[in-house]
């Protein structure tokens, strides 16, 4: 791949270790910041920098500029005002910084075997942005989808996963990115009301047609740039960069697992205290509750829908319930 004229710059060519996918101007930065500062810091940050290519910097602006348009409305504001209300429930901060103390470990433990090194720092970046926050948002599901987590374990190592890495591998340049955004922005949203409104349905498939067909050109660009230079593609840079996110999933998975089978206990307890008037009782179910299912979260699920109304007379009822209902010890 032909590197990018630095001479309007007044800047020197970048010195070894070119990325392909790396933007003119954080391969400006770097040269400017191994000149004026030799600081580690300045090599982080411009590395950071470097890592960023020019279609992520275009839809960076775009975001910028339009969230900035859009918080100049006043219902915008109130929106998010409520938005940061909900989210600064208690059990939402709880739930949110452990997941983060989890994937900080997580990324620990990789950068400890040798995995994870910087120029990761921002396809991690866009992983929790994109993947973890989704998976976040439905954790709920994994409480009684029996399919969640082969689903979401499956679906990070779809073809798809690799042919987003070849259409980004390569991209545009700066000037091209930057006016393609917009008009994927409005073909995007012109897409989906149109699968609202059959009256738009011509309309919604013209939308789709161009974003394939931006997607097809980039795919074709970034195959043909591959290419011509297969030493720059197969690195192992680049096979660490398309299975991080499979790796991280995959890693997520064990802790949306022990927080869907806390909030089905929280769940189920909670419906045993409001169902049950002798305290005594319920601390006994719950502790035979326990000490049946352990962390089985399917059993426990189909057991708190068979056992019907939580409602118990004795201790012996509760024994009887279980046994009867539980897919554990089967009647």
């Amino acid at each position: 791949m032909r590197r990018p004229s630095f001479a309007g710059l007044g800047l020197p060519p970048p010195i070894s270790g070119f990325r392909p996918h790396a933007s003119i101007w954080g391969q400006a930065a770097f040269s400017v910041g191994l000149q004026t500062c030799p600081i580690r810091a300045i090599g982080t940050m411009t590395a950071l920098l470097d890592s960023f290519n020019n279609r992520e910097l275009a839809v960076f602006i775009w975001m910028v500029l339009l969230l900035g348009v859009a918080f100049t409305s006043s219902g915008v504001r109130r929106s998010a005002i409520r938005l940061i209300r909900a989210l600064a429930q208690a059990k939402v901060l709880i739930s949110v910084v452990l997941m983060l103390a989890y994937l900080c470990l997580v990324v620990i433990i990789l950068r400890a075997v040798g995995y994870w090194t910087l120029p990761l720092f921002k396809d991690t970046i866009m992983w929790a942005l994109v993947v973890a926050s989704v998976v976040f948002l439905n954790m709920t599901r994994a409480m009684e989808d029996r399919e969640f987590f082969s689903k979401t374990a499956v679906d990070t190592i779809k073809v798809t996963a690799i042919m987003e890495f070849l259409v980004n591998l390569y991209t545009f340049p700066f000037w091209v990115e930057f006016l393609a955004v917009p008009l994927l922005i409005l073909a995007a949203v012109g897409s989906a009301i149109a699968e609202r409104d059959p009256k738009l349905q011509q309309a919604g498939k013209a939308c789709g047609c161009l974003m394939a067909l931006y997607g097809l050109i980039a795919l074709a660009f970034s195959m043909y740039e591959a290419a011509l230079h297969p030493g720059a593609v197969l690195t192992s840079e680049n096979l660490r960069s398309v299975l991080l996110a499979p790796i991280l999933t995959v890693a997520l998975l064990p802790f949306v697992y022990a927080w869907a089978t806390w909030a089905t206990y929280e769940r189920i307890f909670l419906l045993l205290w409001f169902l049950n008037a002798d305290p005594n009782l319920v601390r006994y179910a719950q502790r035979r509750v326990l000490k049946t299912f352990h962390l089985r979260l399917r059993a426990l699920n189909e057991w708190s829908r068979r056992a019907g109304l939580l409602r118990f007379e004795s201790k012996s009822d509760v024994d009887e319930r279980l046994d009867r209902h539980s897919p554990v010890n089967p009647a």
